[in-house]
């Protein structure tokens, strides 16, 4: 998935407030939450305590709902 279609997809789903599992391109680590605030070049994540991570959308491998 490309940026631009990421970009687009994460803006739908935060609209939406579901929640997302997030596996980064490392491999190794699993994130879940929900989609906050969306940008050109990144999004936040909001987890289950309301921590927000600010990610880059080249980090990211694989977005599915949680």
């Amino acid at each position: 998935m490309s940026a631009d279609e990421m970009r687009e997809y994460c803006k739908g789903l935060s609209s939406f407030k579901v929640r997302v599992q997030i596996r980064l391109k490392n491999g190794q680590e699993i994130m879940t939450g929900r989609i906050g605030k969306v940008d050109a070049d990144r999004f936040q994540l909001v987890s289950d305590s309301n921590d927000i991570q600010d990610l880059n959308y080249a980090w990211v491998a694989r977005i599915k709902n949680a």
